[in-house]
């Protein structure tokens, strides 16, 4: 039997953001807001980076559900030296353009034409944008990451294995 098609697109039950302070204070580690996600991982939750999505996937569904906003978690650090960024899940595509911009001439990243959309879902769904036939896709060049796990546990590229790290890396396109 089908599945009726619903009236009303459910919007979420509760919202929970998470915050990092100012850029000129001592921001908020992953360790200091790995309790709420785990909490929320126990519920039906849609993970929001920061920015928009094209397809809206995580304001919708047909059940209740509860949105965990990644949106105050921005800070950028840009090390031209190193020629490495730490960007955290919130921040959007034009925000490291920026960043970016803001230390160099000449660096660039490999990412995709809309400035508002957030890098956790870009780097999700693998990446894609104008410069990857010349410099690959943007998660080709994505070093590390930090995840916490239902466990509570703090996971880096080594310790979550190469498995997720491909994974969060678009290998499961599950978010798109």
């Amino acid at each position: 039997m089908e599945k009726p098609i619903p009236l009303a697109t459910m919007l979420p039950i509760v919202i929970v953001y998470l915050f990092s302070l100012h850029a000129s204070c001592a921001a908020p580690t992953t360790e200091s807001v790995h309790e709420t996600f785990v909490d929320c991982l126990r519920n039906n939750i849609k993970t929001r980076s920061g920015g928009h999505g094209f397809e809206g996937r995580s304001y919708i569904s047909d059940e209740p559900f509860i949105m965990l906003d990644m949106f105050n978690l921005r800070n950028i650090t840009v090390d031209v030296q190193n020629e490495v960024a730490v960007v955290q899940a919130g921040a959007t595509l034009g925000e490291v353009y920026y960043r970016i911009w803001e230390k160099s001439d000449v660096h660039g990243f490999p990412a995709g034409e809309c400035h508002t959309v957030g890098v956790g879902g870009h780097f999700g769904g693998g990446g894609y944008g104008n410069m990857m036939r010349k410099y690959g896709l943007s998660i080709d060049h994505i070093l590390d990451a930090k995840i916490v796990d239902v466990k509570s546990r703090i996971l880096n590229k080594e310790s979550m294995g190469e498995d997720l790290f491909w994974a969060i890396r678009g290998g499961g396109g599950a978010s798109l």
